[in-house]
């Protein structure tokens, strides 16, 4: 009897166990990536989408991964439905291959799991962009002294990688010309770029734009129009008068023997960053201009480049040998003629070539207005206002004041860079401070330009997605927000007049973005901001629609959210012609997407 007792016990205590047991397993799905192979597409092309995934727990996970691709605010094409079995503590790896057959800019890869019941569990989402300008896409930066990179490998590892975490899908290298014009094009498989002596070799150029088109990554070539180093004597003797000069006489630039002496013999083992002389060729010249481009050729058939962004390229004011002006008659239409010319030898020999340009801000008058060279530069041309890097440190410019930032920019995009469908870069400057990082790249963006920096950024990946809102050339700033807009902001902490942009959809549809920015603390910039501004709630926004037109919907849109809560569907309060929302909270920058139809 003791004995029966004893035996019901312990079959009682492993019945026990076994329940335990089986309460205890349990099956976790996590879903460790989603990776598009390319950071940007091709209408056409087909896409690699790649889903790694990892089971947690301790017991088998059987269910689906389903995936579909979101667009604009509220588009959605599914693209994928896998069945899925993954073993206890195992990652498995799904792959879809997808024809991309989307509208221009950014789209998010969205991908959930589901078990068995239905249950979905984990999700998550990662981002890329379709569209042949890869300017206005996402980022873009450029790079110098690749010699130790062998292999496309070896690129992908030390740059291109961290170029996919910032969004990058523009770079730019070759700061040439290595010697003068006549030598753009490396004779050598090791060389010094001329421009603060970067060292380069040929088979590390072709490995960075092999890593870099194998990730969905655009190359240029840097050209600049100065002739760089030591060449600069050999070439001032060769064509005297393929330079310019000032008007004492002298060579136009600058130059310190002292350098150029230590440039001619300097090693890889004692090399020094400098820029040794640079002397400004004469591009009204004929016979420069056509050496100069056919160089550009040379290099960019040499290396596969994208295209080109030529620093440098209109005529200032210059003199030559004898004396006399480099350009007679009307500037304007002498710069003109060059880009157009510039142009058709260019697309003659590489038809999908771009051609970008560095130029002097008109709306800050850093040089003489240039209208017709404006206009013939684009469409789609980059627009790099460089001098903007160092502008805000300087206490007397009125960039450096915030206010006058915003103009400046405002008027430079919408006076000279988007009439002509063109792309408005501006940079490079650095900022130790993320709160002013912030403050500017929401600036920026909201305006319609570009801003880069060698760091991550907050709004990569949401500038990316919603590029369309920011960057298409055909948003117009409205010239009197207030007079349709209204913002609930009494002690005035927002700015969001200057930010107002409409982009006519056809078919009597068109889109209005009110964007609202938090005020910086202080009224001029610094690089070592260290107080964000308080955030601001719950603020109304109230637009007025105008006779005849109608609201389709409404879109809250902020880009200090997570990923799932960038873009929420408005709730919508109408009252007559007003439509009003509340916009939950302002940290650095919100906005609202109205779409109007008549």
């Amino acid at each position: 009897m003791r004995y029966q007792s004893a035996r019901m016990m312990a079959r009682a205590g492993l019945l026990v166990l076994c329940l335990a047991a089986a309460w205890s397993a349990s099956a976790d799905l996590t879903i460790t990536k989603v990776w598009p192979d390319k950071v940007r597409y091709v209408v056409g092309e087909e896409a690699v989408f790649t889903i790694t995934v990892k089971n947690t727990g301790n017991a088998l996970w059987s269910g689906r991964l389903g995936g579909e691709i979101e667009s604009g605010v509220s588009d959605r094409l599914p693209v994928m439905e896998a069945p899925l079995t993954v073993a206890p503590g195992a990652v498995a790896s799904v792959e879809k291959r997808v024809r991309i057959q989307l509208g221009e800019f950014g789209h998010a890869l969205h991908v959930w799991a589901e078990d068995g019941a239905g249950k979905r569990g984990a999700e998550a989402r990662e981002v890329f962009c379709v569209g042949p300008w890869y300017y206005n896409m996402g980022r873009y930066i450029t790079f110098f002294n690749l010699r130790d990179l062998k292999t496309p490998e070896a690129a992908q590892t030390a740059r291109v990688d961290g170029w996919r975490k910032w969004y990058i899908t523009c770079a730019e290298h070759f700061a040439g010309p290595p010697g003068a014009w006549g030598d753009t094009v490396p004779a050598t498989e090791e060389f010094y770029t001329g421009q603060a002596a970067f060292a380069e070799s040929q088979t590390s150029e072709r490995a960075l734009i092999t890593a870099a088109h194998n990730n969905g990554i655009a190359m240029m070539q840097y050209d600049v129009v100065s002739i760089w180093g030591p060449p600069l004597e050999e070439y001032s003797r060769a064509h005297p008068d393929w330079i310019e000069y000032n008007d004492r006489g002298r060579p136009a630039g600058f130059f310190n023997m002292a350098e150029m002496d230590y440039f001619r013999t300097m090693t890889p083992a004692n090399a020094k960053p400098m820029s040794p002389g640079a002397l400004n060729g004469n591009v009204s010249n004929l016979q420069a201009q056509e050496a100069a481009l056919t160089d550009l050729i040379a290099g960019l058939k040499r290396f596969d480049f994208d295209g080109v962004r030529w620093d440098g390229h209109t005529f200032g004011k210059a003199w030559d040998v004898y004396g006399r002006p480099t350009v007679s008659g009307d500037l304007d239409a002498a710069n003109a003629r060059w880009v157009v010319h510039m142009k058709s030898r260019l697309h003659a020999a590489l038809p999908k070539v771009t051609i970008n340009y560095n130029y002097y801000p008109q709306s800050q008058q850093e040089g003489q207005e240039l209208p017709e060279t404006y206009k013939v530069m684009g469409p789609n041309a980059y627009l790099l206002w460089e001098s903007i890097r160092g502008s805000f440190n300087e206490a007397k410019n009125p960039l450096s004041r915030w206010e006058g930032y915003i103009e400046g920019v405002r008027n430079e995009i919408n006076k000279f860079a988007r009439p002509n469908g063109n792309f408005q870069h501006f940079g490079w400057y650095a900022s130790d401070s993320p709160i002013h990082q912030n403050h500017t790249q929401a600036i920026l963006y909201s305006l319609g330009g570009h801003w880069d920096t060698w760091t991550t950024l907050k709004y990569d990946a949401f500038s990316m997605r919603f590029g369309a809102y920011l960057w298409d050339t055909r948003f117009r700033n409205l010239p009197d927000a207030s007079a349709r807009i209204t913002v609930t902001d009494p002690e005035q902490h927002l700015w969001w007049k200057q930010f107002a942009q409409e982009r006519d959809l056809g078919t009597g549809r068109r889109l209005l973005v009110t964007h609202l920015l938090n005020r910086p603390v202080e009224e001029r910039q610094t690089g070592f901001e260290k107080q964000a501004p308080a955030i601001q709630r719950d603020v109304k926004v109230t637009l007025t629609l105008q006779p005849g037109e109608k609201l389709a919907r409404a879109y809250l849109v902020n880009p200090d959210a997570d990923r799932a809560g960038w873009v929420t569907p408005a709730t919508v309060t109408a009252e007559g012609q007003q439509a009003a929302v509340t916009v939950p909270s302002v940290e650095f920058w919100s906005f609202v997407v109205w779409e109007l139809q008549r």
